[in-house]
């Protein structure tokens, strides 16, 4: 969990203003400190390890729209984990020239230019994406029928990423999310599911169901 790792997180919006991410994980670590650490505490841990940038209605914010902007904003932050709210929204890097490319191809240079300034900085980005309605509904019905990540129609982000995952919600119990492995890298343990329990206090999905983690094959 965030508040029991040493691990700096950035997050990095152009849609949804900076206090919605700020107020969720605030929310999210109450609930899951239990009362045992002060608003005080948990405020300070924020400071220390969370970064949140994005629009505000006060001042502007800083909208993270450009490719450039975001390299510049890891640069500086170095995190260990990075979340990038919409990779569709950031233009692509401005020494790319896609005037008169397909937005196929740009996707593709997207994909690389994102990979590589990763394996540069050391730094893990987390990239969510909606699949169409169609898709949905293959994934609830028959989840072993879907076993790839195809963002925006291309297949360059799931070719570029380390990790990818499906993610639905269960049609028959209340309060589930399940994630399947799609790709790993570094491993095997191809196409299992997880149940994510919703936690109503806190706002989020934990990984424990009953108090144990548990595959579903």
């Amino acid at each position: 969990a965030y508040g029991q790792s040493d691990d700096t997180v950035t997050i990095m919006s152009n849609e949804l203003p900076r206090s919605v991410y700020s107020r969720g994980v605030l929310r999210a670590l109450r609930s899951m400190y239990g009362g045992q650490e002060t608003d005080e505490a948990i405020s300070r841990l924020m400071k220390e390890r969370l970064l949140v940038y994005g629009p505000d209605s006060e001042d502007g914010g800083m909208p993270v729209k450009t490719f450039e902007l975001m390299r510049q904003i890891l640069f500086w932050t170095r995190p260990k984990i990075a979340i990038m709210d919409s990779l569709n929204s950031v233009s692509p890097p401005q020494f790319a020239m896609t005037n008169r490319k397909s937005d196929y191809a740009i996707h593709e240079i997207k994909a690389d230019a994102f990979r590589d300034t990763c394996l540069e900085y050391g730094i893990l980005l987390y990239s969510p994406g909606n699949m169409s309605d169609d898709m949905q509904t293959r994934l609830k019905d028959n989840p072993s029928k879907v076993s790839g990540v195809m963002l925006f129609g291309s297949k360059a982000y799931e070719n570029a990423a380390d990790y990818s995952f499906l993610g639905w919600r269960d049609r028959k119990v209340t309060g589930i999310q399940r994630i399947k492995r799609c790709k790993n890298r570094h491993g095997t343990s191809m196409g299992e599911v997880w149940p994510w329990v919703y936690d109503m206090q806190g706002g989020y999905y934990r990984t424990q169901l009953d108090g144990i983690s548990q595959p579903v094959n």
